[in-house]
């Protein structure tokens, strides 16, 4: 659910308000949802930079 609320850059309060709700009907406990939140954040930003790297002209 994180990656989906992520994938267009833009936590909204709504998708926000969703995960939580998921997350606590699942028995999550509140600070792993942010430590899960924060892990798709950093996997993203990952990917993306190695888009970037990967697309610059290295010759």
């Amino acid at each position: 659910m994180c990656v989906l609320a992520n994938i267009d850059n833009d936590l909204a309060d709504a998708e926000l308000d969703i995960v939580i709700d998921c997350a606590r009907a699942m028995g999550v406990e509140d600070n792993k949802i942010v430590l899960i939140n924060r892990w798709v954040l950093d996997s993203l930003i990952l990917s993306k930079t190695g888009q970037i790297i990967m697309e610059q002209n290295n010759g």
